[in-house]
């Protein structure tokens, strides 16, 4: 069963890339130049990206998001930078990296730095119910083994494909986005790892005013085979998307993220995005 879900996602992700490049040579000949090319914020389907939960809109952005979380037991805190980029050549497409690099400062024994797992990502979105208000989205996204499991931070040896589908809703000042995934691992070399993982999580934001943005978002992950077969958590972040500048182009995103049941990884963390559209 294992294999067979392998499998699958592999001919599902090329057949998305696939997709995507036909795409493109049938609809868009002239590029990033193209007068439908990449996606502004102006644009009447715009969705402001949540801090937890992806958003489905592709679109032309930078992203330095940092992460302070209390890990469990005496393991100390744990400090995250991500820096995520991406690049919208058409409306309906994007591609996406997103490079983190991890500090850990346990209670007891020395501290590490080091580079996490490394995601690569394909976002294909459908635009056929804009006029209601609806957007459509699905994609797949890469987990390159380049992180240290012996420190506890990622991983070195299983590289995960998640392919995934994403919803997104506005009317007014409402926004409510969603997202499903399955991560499959693709090179496990230990019996005790687990054969899949269901990621899913939701957001509900409301424009106060040109400022400032409420947002709640709820996730969760679910594991399926070998040692942690059944695990699952589930977590709240209540959270503002700002505008401290005249430029739009930049806003700051703040949140705290709340395990509502016990969390493999953390207590709580702290939540802060720096976004930039170009």
């Amino acid at each position: 069963m294992a294999e067979l879900s392998r499998r699958a996602s592999i001919s599902f992700c090329v057949y998305l890339l696939l997709l995507g490049a036909a795409h493109a040579v049938a609809e868009s000949p002239n590029g990033p130049d193209d007068e439908h090319a990449g996606h502004s914020h102006t644009d009447p389907l715009h969705f402001l990206h949540p801090l937890i939960t992806e958003s489905p809109l592709p679109e032309n952005e930078a992203r330095l998001e940092f992460r302070h979380a209390n890990l469990l037991g005496d393991e100390g805190d744990e400090f995250t930078l991500t820096g995520t980029v991406e690049i919208a050549p058409v409306r309906w497409f994007s591609i996406e990296l997103s490079v983190p690099i991890t500090h850990l400062v346990p209670d007891t024994g020395s501290t590490e730095t080091r580079m996490g797992n490394v995601g690569i990502g394909a976002k294909f979105a459908t635009f056929a119910l804009e006029e209601c208000g609806v957007l459509l989205s699905f994609g797949v996204e890469l987990g390159l083994p380049t992180g240290n499991e012996e420190r506890g931070i990622g991983n070195d040896h299983v590289l995960e494909v998640e392919p995934w589908f994403g919803l997104g809703f506005k009317l007014d000042r409402f926004e409510w986005v969603a997202r499903v995934g399955l991560g499959v691992p693709m090179n496990q070399n230990g019996d005790r790892e687990a054969d899949v993982e269901l990621e899913w999580a939701t957001s509900f934001l409301y424009h106060v005013d040109d400022k400032l943005a409420a947002l709640v978002e709820i996730d969760g992950l679910n594991v399926f085979g070998e040692e942690e077969d059944g695990f699952g958590s589930v977590s709240i972040t209540p959270g503002v998307r700002i505008y401290p500048f005249e430029n739009r182009d930049v806003s700051l995103g703040l949140g705290v993220r709340l395990p509502l049941t016990d969390d493999r990884d953390s207590h709580v963390q702290a939540v802060f995005t720096l976004f930039f559209h170009f």
